[in-house]
């Protein structure tokens, strides 16, 4: 309903095999994820046309979903997400 699509559908290992241009966010520190769906949140963090797909998405999460997102992607081994 707020039309936020599942994050492993686009940084998992499936999402990306479909486009190698999507980053993995396992093992990345919170502080890092948390800023940066902050910035797309905004509007104004710069990057890719892929980096543009976040914009469309962070404006419909919550402080609360974004920093639950950040802590839970922090804490996956980046090893488990090949």
């Amino acid at each position: 309903s707020r039309k936020i699509p599942a994050c492993q559908s686009c940084h998992g290992a499936a999402g990306r095999a479909k486009n190698p241009f999507y980053p993995y966010l396992a093992g990345q520190p919170e502080w890092y994820l948390s800023e940066h769906l902050q910035l797309w949140k905004e509007g104004t963090r710069g990057g890719t046309k892929f980096a543009h797909v976040m914009d469309k998405i962070a404006v419909h999460m919550t402080e609360e979903q974004i920093e639950a997102v950040a802590a839970w992607y922090s804490e996956q081994s980046a090893k488990d997400d090949p």
